[in-house]
């Protein structure tokens, strides 16, 4: 949905994307996961850069460092966002 609209469309989609409280726990879906990957893919440099931010402090709970899922996403995203691995 978000590839095949116009580049304006896109920032709409990821903007409301972002707004939702649980885009961080919906990267541990596998549906909803494809779905944050893809609008960060399709970001804005800022609107990307402040949703990694919250990514990122969220990578260091519990539920991304236990279960094969939550570490597999955590490390797939560190390699896409190198920003994600610096402390």
């Amino acid at each position: 949905m978000i590839e095949n609209n116009v580049p304006e469309k896109r920032e709409q989609i990821v903007e409301e994307i972002s707004r939702l409280d649980s885009y961080v726990d919906t990267l541990l879906n596998p549906y909803g996961n494809y779905v944050v990957q893809k609008a960060l893919e399709y970001a804005s440099e800022s609107l990307r850069s402040k949703m990694l931010a919250v990514i990122k402090k969220n990578l260091k709970e519990e539920r991304f460092r236990t279960g094969d899922f939550g570490r597999k996403i955590a490390s797939k995203l560190a390699k896409t966002y190198p920003i994600l691995e610096e402390h």
